[in-house]
């Protein structure tokens, strides 16, 4: 009996991931994904919240094959920026990008924009995206940057952040003069009120854009039956060089619309997120890469709605053949 229990603690031994040697450095750290403890995989604002990135590990899903991309196109990727900051124009970020043939989009906050609203009018009329970031950016009153006031979702109701939104596209385009038809909810929520009131404002989305954008989310979008009105992001503020370069990768591999989000554009040769020298090193990437369709969120999202419904349509009719 000695012997026998002697060989079933070695068996335990051998078992434990640890003794075995499997730390957080090896193969099952990287199919877990990236950890909770690094900055890039928090909600902004937030330096103690655990929320991973799943979307950005290496377990994939699997590829879109259902869903018509244009000839020649094998996924989609669209890169995007919140909040209308400083840098976003003072550094020329669309002059860049258009310079690579690349049309992105720009979730704005009004009182940035009217702050600089020549520079932003320059920025709709190369031809990127403008869109709705609501008028007062509200978030959970948790965060100690929005607190328990009247930007606190919490305090909001259905009715207040539809007549927000509304507002801001109606002053987009006296400021702009270009209609919104894409939303980025501000820190990703999509809520309103507490308790046995709380309610998701998506439906209010869903009524009045094309597409609306969510922030690290944990899924990437299946154009074949992704829900436009809350489609999930990643992002990118960051993210170094390659990591930027691995997302158009994966795109690529798995069939399905990936969206970068960033908010301020570093004048800096690399380093991370959307800098200037990582717009262009990026940018020279994804010209080598004419099989992955790179578009503002509006034009990508009007695609999918309209030819997923066509590939339903034509899978109905062979259905009946």
């Amino acid at each position: 009996m000695k012997s026998i229990s002697s060989v079933c603690a070695l068996l335990l031994l051998l078992a434990s991931p640890v003794l075995a040697g499997d730390d957080a450095s090896g193969p099952e750290a990287e199919r877990v994904g990236p950890s909770a403890a690094d900055p890039r995989h928090r909600p902004a604002g937030c330096d103690t919240c655990e929320v991973d990135n799943p979307a950005s590990s290496k377990a994939q899903p699997p590829p879109a094959a259902s869903f018509s991309w244009p000839k020649g196109v094998r996924g989609a990727l669209s890169i995007s920026f919140d909040d209308a900051r400083e840098s976003q124009v003072d550094h020329h970020s669309a002059a860049l990008f258009k310079k690579y043939g690349i049309r992105v989009t720009y979730f704005v906050s009004l009182t940035n924009v009217e702050k600089k609203q020549d520079l932003w009018r320059a920025v709709a009329a190369e031809g990127h995206e403008i869109g709705n970031h609501s008028v007062h950016h509200p978030c959970s009153g948790n965060f100690p940057w929005i607190g328990p006031g009247e930007r606190a979702l919490e305090n909001y109701t259905l009715e207040k952040i539809d007549a927000e939104l509304l507002e801001a596209n109606r002053s987009l385009r006296q400021m702009l003069g270009v209609t919104p038809v894409s939303y980025a909810y501000p820190c990703g929520l999509d809520f309103v009120g507490r308790g046995e009131n709380r309610a998701s404002y998506v439906p209010v989305v869903a009524r009045h854009f094309l597409v609306g954008r969510g922030y690290r989310g944990e899924y990437f979008n299946d154009p074949a039956f992704c829900d436009l009105a809350m489609v999930q992001a990643l992002g990118v503020d960051h993210d170094g060089l390659a990591q930027l370069k691995s997302y158009a990768d994966q795109a690529l591999a798995t069939g399905y619309w990936l969206i970068l989000v960033a908010h301020e554009v570093p004048q800096h040769p690399g380093g991370e997120g959307l800098s200037t020298g990582n717009i262009a090193a990026l940018g020279e990437y994804l010209q080598a890469k004419p099989e992955l369709w790179v578009d503002t969120v509006g034009t990508i999202g009007a695609y999918v709605k309209s030819h997923r419904n066509l590939d339903q349509k034509n899978a109905k009719e062979r259905q009946q053949r």
